[in-house]
């Protein structure tokens, strides 16, 4: 819906959806952990101006997927392990999009050293290839966003 319908069609009730599609950023379940932060990721993408109502849930919802904990279930099982840090990447890489596209937000350069820091991305290959496409762009248009007025981030 968020992706295809957008904020200028759901009118209303888009931050409510987006709301819902944030609430399950923290399940236990990686596929809906996995599948909730791809929609914050098409919410940043498809959500224009209207990502603004909603980037503070987004936000959050990232920051607890991304440092969500593998248990002890989830360890005993490769597959699940595998789930799991495919719903990782989809949150670094949902990240990533609300850095490509609301760069016009105020606190997204705080958000760059976090999102480095979640990099490279491993299990998803898919989402790799456009997360290091994006670095590398955003190298070439503005290294020092990416590495720090200082280089800091160089290493």
């Amino acid at each position: 819906m968020v992706e295809y319908l957008g904020p200028d069609f759901l009118g209303p009730v888009y931050p409510e959806i987006c709301s819902k599609i944030c609430s399950y950023s923290n399940s236990k379940y990686s596929a809906i952990r996995q599948a909730s932060v791809y929609g914050i990721g098409m919410i940043a993408q498809h959500g224009g101006a209207a990502f603004s109502t909603v980037k503070d849930v987004c936000l959050v919802s990232l920051k607890h997927a991304i440092e969500f904990q593998m248990d002890a279930t989830t360890k005993e099982k490769k597959s699940k392990q595998t789930q799991y840090y495919h719903a990782k990447d989809n949150a670094v890489a949902a990240l990533g999009k609300i850095l490509k596209y609301q760069s016009n937000s105020p606190d997204v350069a705080s958000l760059v050293p976090f999102w480095m820091q979640c990099l490279p991305l491993s299990h998803d290959m898919e989402e790799a290839k456009i997360q290091n496409e994006f670095l590398a762009e955003s190298m070439l248009r503005a290294s020092n966003v990416i590495l720090g007025d200082n280089a800091e981030r160089l290493e």
